[in-house]
C-alpha cells in the first residue's frame, strides 16, 4: 500500500513539475471520458503511466458514478421483421400510446400487427447503450471478437467490465462454455481459462452464472455451478480475475442426494449482488413433488453458501431475486408471480432477517404472457410480453406501462464507461468503443 502511495506521488509530482501548482489537471483528467483519455495517452509518459494507476482507474470511476453516467446496456438477439413493421405507439383513434393497463385474458392472444421469423443464424445480436432516464439510445457496443457460436449470452456488468458467456447451445445442457471478460470503454476483451464445466465427459447444465466486484479483496469474480447428469451432482467453480484462474469451491450445502431429487435455479444468467454476495431462488423437488423454495447466497469474499428463506413457500410459482432499487427501502426484492393468478414483489427491509420481509406490491390479474425481469433504477418493473418478445417499464404505482420501443430476446444491465484492466493480450488500439448514433 505504501509502495503504490508513494509511486502515485511521484506520477503527480512529474505530471505537475511541467506547469502546475496544484493537482487541478488531475482532477480535470479524472472526470474525462474514457475515449478521450486514450487519445490523451500519447501526450506524455507521465500521463500514460497514470491512466494506468489503480488510484487514477479509482478515481475516474467514482467520478463518473457521482456524476450519473451509468447507462443500461441491453444485449438484444432481435427477430426477423419482414414486413418492416414495428410494435405501433400510437392507437387506432391517433391518441397518445404511451401508458397502457396490463392485458388481461382476452386481448394476451392478439399480437399488435407483428409477423415474427426468428432465423438465429441469420441474426445478429445488438449491444445497445440507452439512457436510464428516457431509455433513447446513445450508442451501441460492438464485441471486439465475434462469437464462435453466433452470438454471447451476458451474465452482468461491474465497474465497467462486462461477463459474457458462449457456449454449444443456449437452452441450458452444452459440452462446451467458454467465459469472457470485455471491458467495451477499453476494448480490451479477455478470455478466461476454461473452466471445470469443459471436463466432464457428458452433458452438463449450466445451473447458475455470477459476475461480481468485493471492494474489500479488490477483485472481480466469476462463479459458475454445473450439473452433471451422469453424476446428479453439482459443481462449483470460481474464476478471480486477480489470481487469473478457477479454483473448485466446497458446496456440501447444495448436494442433490436420492436420484430423484432435483435442485433448480429459476434464472440461471440472473443473480442479485448485495451485501458482498451473489443471491439466486432455488427450488428442491424430490420428482414431481414440490419439497422446498429458498434463496441461496454466495459470498465472494469467503467464498462460502447460505441459504435464506422465503417470505412464502409460493408453490407452482416463478421466483425472481434482484438488488432492490434505491427507490425502494432495503437490499433485496423478490418477485414471485404465477402465470394465471398474481404477481406479488417482496422487499427485504432487514438483510439476512427473513422476519424482516415485506410485501410491496401485489398485482392481481396478472397474465401468462407478462414476464417480470428486474426494475429500473426509478423502481418500475421490467416487462416483456411473450407472445411477442415487446419490452415495457409498468409503474407499480399508477398501474400502467409504457412501451419501450425494443424486442427480440432481451438481457439489460447497468453500464458505467472504465478504465479498469483485464490483463488481457486482446487489447486493441484503436477506438471508438461506441458508435454515437
Amino acid at each position: 500500500m505504501a509502495e503504490a502511495e508513494s509511486r502515485w506521488d511521484e506520477l503527480i509530482r512529474s505530471i505537475l513539475s511541467r506547469s502546475f501548482s496544484n493537482e487541478v489537471v488531475v482532477d480535470i483528467l479524472s472526470k474525462l471520458p474514457v475515449k478521450s483519455l486514450i487519445c490523451f495517452k500519447s501526450v506524455c509518459k507521465p500521463w500514460r503511466a497514470m491512466f494506468g494507476d489503480p488510484k487514477f482507474i479509482e478515481m475516474h470511476l467514482s467520478n463518473g458514478i457521482s456524476n450519473k453516467r451509468e447507462s443500461y446496456l441491453l444485449r438484444i438477439l432481435p427477430f426477423n421483421d419482414e414486413d418492416g413493421s414495428s410494435l405501433s405507439t400510437d392507437s387506432d383513434d391517433g391518441s397518445d400510446f404511451g401508458m397502457l393497463p396490463l392485458p388481461d385474458q382476452t386481448s394476451v392472444n392478439t399480437s399488435p400487427g407483428y409477423d415474427f421469423d426468428f432465423n438465429e443464424d441469420e441474426v445478429e445480436e445488438i449491444y445497445s447503450l440507452r439512457d436510464k432516464k428516457s431509455f433513447d439510445e446513445i450508442g451501441k457496443l460492438e464485441v471486439p471478437i465475434q462469437s464462435k457460436s453466433l452470438y454471447y449470452l451476458m451474465v452482468e456488468s461491474m465497474n465497467g467490465v462486462v461477463c459474457l458467456i458462449e457456449t454449444d447451445d443456449d437452452e441450458g445442457w452444452y459440452l462446451t462454455v467458454n467465459m469472457f471478460l470485455w471491458n467495451p470503454a477499453t476494448r480490451e476483451f479477455k478470455t478466461l481459462p476454461k473452466p471445470y464445466i469443459n471436463r466432464f465427459t457428458g452433458p452438463v447444465r449450466v445451473a447458475a452464472v455470477g459476475f461480481a466486484f468485493h471492494p474489500k479483496i479488490n477483485d472481480y469474480k466469476v462463479v459458475t455451478i454445473v450439473h452433471s447428469v451422469e453424476t446428479n451432482s453439482l459443481k462449483v467453480e470460481v474464476f478471480s480475475l486477480k489470481e487469473d484462474c478457477w479454483r473448485n469451491v466446497g458446496a456440501e450445502i447444495m448436494q442433490v442426494g436420492a436420484p430423484r431429487m432435483t435442485l433448480s435455479f429459476q434464472d440461471y444468467l440472473s443473480s442479485a449482488f448485495v451485501n458482498g454476495a451473489l443471491h439466486w431462488t432455488m427450488c428442491k423437488k424430490d420428482g414431481y413433488f414440490f419439497s422446498e423454495n429458498y434463496i441461496l447466497s454466495f459470498d465472494v469474499c469467503t467464498d462460502k453458501f447460505n441459504k435464506m428463506k422465503l417470505p412464502f413457500p409460493y408453490v407452482g410459482y416463478e421466483l425472481l431475486v434482484y438488488q432492490a432499487p434505491k427507490t425502494f427501502e432495503g437490499p433485496l426484492a423478490l418477485i414471485a408471480y404465477n402465470s394465471i393468478e398474481n404477481c406479488d414483489i417482496w422487499l427485504m427491509k432487514e438483510y439476512g432477517v427473513v422476519e424482516s420481509w415485506v410485501r410491496q406490491y401485489s398485482i392481481r390479474g396478472w397474465v401468462w404472457s407478462v414476464m417480470p425481469f428486474g426494475f429500473f433504477d426509478d423502481g418500475n418493473l421490467i416487462i416483456e410480453l411473450s407472445i411477442d418478445r415487446h419490452l415495457f417499464s409498468y409503474d407499480l404505482d399508477v398501474e400502467c406501462m409504457r412501451y419501450l420501443e425494443v424486442f427480440g430476446h432481451i438481457r439489460i444491465v447497468k453500464y458505467i464507461e472504465s478504465l479498469v484492466p483485464l490483463k488481457s493480450d486482446s487489447r486493441l488500439n484503436w477506438y471508438p468503443s461506441t458508435n454515437p448514433l
